[in-house]
C-alpha cells in the first residue's frame, strides 16, 4: 500500500467526514487484494 497511516485518516475524513474516535475500525484493502490494513484510534492512557 502506498498510503501512510496519516494518508489513509486523512481519506476516511474526506470521504466520509468523520475523525478517528471511539472503538470504529476501517478496513482497507490493496487493489490485488493481497494485503490488508486495519485503522483505528488507541486511546492513550485513562481508564476504560
Amino acid at each position: 500500500m502506498r498510503k501512510s497511516f496519516h494518508g489513509l485518516e486523512g481519506l476516511v475524513v474526506e470521504q466520509f467526514g468523520r475523525y478517528l474516535i471511539g472503538d470504529e475500525v476501517f478496513v482497507f484493502l490493496s487493489k490485488s487484494g493481497h494485503d490488508v490494513l486495519l485503522l483505528r484510534r488507541v486511546s492513550c492512557g485513562g481508564s476504560q
